[in-house]
C-alpha cells in the first residue's frame, strides 16, 4: 500500500499533444476537457437562471467542503509518504506511533490546544537528540455529535502519527499533563500510511466546526516541505510548473512562480451568488498563458 501511494503521487503527466492541436480548441471546447480537473477540486456542473455565462463556458459550483477534504488527503498522505522517505535513509530505527487526543464532555476545541501538544511532543524530542517529525488530521465523532445535548467542539478528536527512534517509548500526552482536555489512547503502528489514510479518508458526513484546522505535519526537510506545497497546488498549476520552480499561491489571488518572480492569474474567475461560490473559466487565457502551456493544461488525460 505504502510503495503504491508513493508511485501515484510520483507518476509523471502524460506527454502532451503537440501545440497545434490546441489550435481546434475553442473555449467551449477546452471548457470541457476542464471538467475532469474541476471535479477533482470540489467542484460541480451548475446551471440556474441567475447565474452568468462567459461565453460558450461552463459555469461551476464550488463544493468548498469536498475541496477541502481533498485538500486534506493530498497533504496529509503526501507529508506521511515523505517523512517514510527521509527516515528511510537514516541510520536509526524508527517506531511510528498513533496518538488520539480527544475531548471530555464540556470541554470544546479551541485552536491552541493542537498547538501546544505539538510543542510538548517537540520539546520531548529535543531534549532526547531528535527531530520530531508528525502528521496529524481532525475528525469529528459521528455518534458523539448526532447525541442529544452534544456540541460540535465537543466531538473533535485527533489522529496523530509521530516517529519515534525505536529505543524510546513515545509519552501518553494526558498524563503527562500536556493535554489537560480529556484522554489520550496511544499504539505502535506497523503501517502508518494505511493508518492514516484511513482517517484522511473520513469527514463526508458531519460538518467541522468553524475555523477547525483539520490537518497539520511537521519535521519535513526544506525540499520536502516544497515538494509537499507542490502537490497541495491545483492540478493545472502542476501541469505547468514542476516542484523545483516553487509555484505558490500569491497575496490578493492568482500564482507566483517563486523561481523566476513571474505572476499569473487562475484560469478560473470565481463569483458568488445567492450564497453559493461559482466559478468558470477566465476570459482571455492566452493573454496570460502560450499556446504551448494551455495545450499542456486542457489537453492533457488528467
Amino acid at each position: 500500500m505504502e510503495n503504491h501511494t508513493a508511485n501515484v503521487q510520483k507518476s509523471a503527466h502524460h506527454s502532451s499533444p503537440p501545440a497545434q492541436n490546441f489550435e481546434q480548441f475553442p473555449t467551449s471546447k477546452y471548457a470541457a476537457q476542464a471538467s475532469g480537473e474541476a471535479r477533482s477540486a470540489g467542484l460541480v456542473s451548475f446551471s440556474t437562471s441567475d447565474t452568468r455565462t462567459e461565453g460558450d463556458s461552463q459555469t461551476i459550483l464550488i463544493d468548498r467542503k469536498a475541496g477541502r477534504l481533498r485538500r486534506m488527503k493530498s497533504g496529509v498522505m503526501t507529508a506521511a509518504r515523505l517523512i517514510h522517505e527521509e527516515i528511510a535513509r537514516t541510520k536509526v530505527r524508527w517506531q511510528p506511533w498513533m496518538i488520539t487526543p480527544t475531548y471530555r464532555p464540556g470541554e470544546v476545541w479551541k485552536p491552541a490546544h493542537m498547538t501546544s501538544l505539538v510543542k510538548c511532543l517537540r520539546s520531548w524530542a529535543h531534549r532526547r537528540g531528535f527531530a520530531l517529525r508528525y502528521v496529524w488530521v481532525a475528525e469529528m465523532q459521528q455518534g458523539r455529535y448526532r447525541r442529544s445535548g452534544s456540541v460540535p467542539g465537543e466531538c473533535v478528536h485527533y489522529h496523530m502519527l509521530v516517529w519515534v527512534p525505536a529505543r524510546f517509548s513515545c509519552p501518553k500526552p494526558d498524563k503527562q499533563g500536556w493535554w489537560a482536555y480529556g484522554s489520550t489512547r496511544r499504539e505502535k503502528v506497523r503501517r502508518p500510511l494505511r493508518y492514516i489514510l484511513k482517517y484522511a479518508s473520513k469527514g463526508d458526513e458531519v460538518e467541522f466546526p468553524k475555523g477547525l484546522r483539520i490537518h497539520g505535519c511537521g519535521g519535513l526537510s526544506e525540499q520536502h516541505r516544497s515538494e509537499r506545497a507542490w502537490w497541495l497546488m491545483p492540478r493545472w498549476v502542476r501541469a505547468l510548473w514542476s516542484a523545483d520552480q516553487r509555484p505558490r499561491r500569491a497575496s490578493g489571488g492568482g500564482f507566483v512562480i517563486q523561481s523566476t518572480g513571474a505572476w499569473y492569474p487562475s484560469i478560473w474567475e470565481v463569483w458568488t451568488a445567492r450564497g453559493s461560490v461559482l466559478c468558470t473559466l477566465r476570459d482571455g487565457l492566452f493573454d496570460f498563458f502560450s499556446l504551448s502551456q494551455l495545450a499542456r493544461v486542457f489537453c492533457e488525460e488528467f
